[in-house]
């Protein structure tokens, strides 16, 4: 049996090769208001103006959507899990990852036997076919996870119908095959803001407002300079 960890960096390969490990963290800089490139001799004195757009847009759009979503569920007897696993930060951090990433991943999982729910950063998370949309037609699915330090793999798979999972921690296998009881899914939710093609990672708003971003800035910044130059 292969390690977890050696399936786990095949797969972040793939993200290295399609640059949404150099563009991931940069989208979020992005969304925080940090735009601007690091200052350099030539451009010490240039102004540095945010006008955040990019921001306020998805802000206003994952709101709606929130909105939409939770006046249209009935919660009926899903009143006490939903206030439980705090299900409504969840969705709220949820499409905030979808919109500033293209890609929201939400996982499900016991602890101490109640049902938790956690937001994946996508790059913690790969899949046996990046190239496969449908979560449910990949082989496994492996996630890390940081704590002290110390790295941990745990990877769901699918045998006989059903989900199995294993932990790798530190080089060593500390679970194997262990049955999720009555489970045929994976314990993850994966959304899309907009569909890339042939990935299961999608296109986020900063990915597409990013360019007329800069300009913005870089138009105000130009004003700004020119009065400071005619003052």
């Amino acid at each position: 049996m292969a390690y977890i960890f050696d399936e786990f960096l095949k797969g972040y390969r793939f993200c290295e090769q399609k640059g949404f490990v150099y563009s991931f963290p940069r989208f979020n800089d992005f969304y925080e208001g940090k735009q601007w490139k690091d200052i350099t001799d030539s451009t010490r004195y240039l102004p540095r103006p945010v006008f955040n757009i990019c921001k306020k847009y998805i802000d206003i759009k994952t709101s709606n959507i929130l909105n939409d979503l939770e006046s249209s569920v009935n919660m009926g007897d899903l009143k006490s899990l939903w206030s439980k696993v705090r299900q409504s930060d969840l969705n709220e951090d949820f499409l905030l990852d979808a919109a500033v990433f293209g890609t929201g991943i939400l996982h499900y999982y016991l602890s101490d036997g109640s049902i938790c729910g956690e937001i994946l950063d996508p790059l913690s998370v790969v899949f046996s076919d990046p190239e496969i949309k449908d979560i449910s037609k990949q082989e496994y699915v492996i996630i890390k996870s940081v704590k002290r330090d110390i790295k941990t793999y745990t990877k769901y798979f699918k045998r006989d119908g059903y989900i199995y999972f294993s932990v790798e921690r530190e080089g060593k296998i500390i679970k194997e095959n262990i049955l999720v009881t009555g489970l045929t899914k994976f314990p993850l939710v994966l959304f899309n803001w907009e569909r890339r093609k042939n990935s299961i990672y999608g296109i986020g708003e900063v990915e597409m407002c990013e360019p007329i971003q800069r300009q913005i800035n870089w138009l105000f910044a130009m004003n700004i300079l020119s009065a400071q130059d005619t003052a």
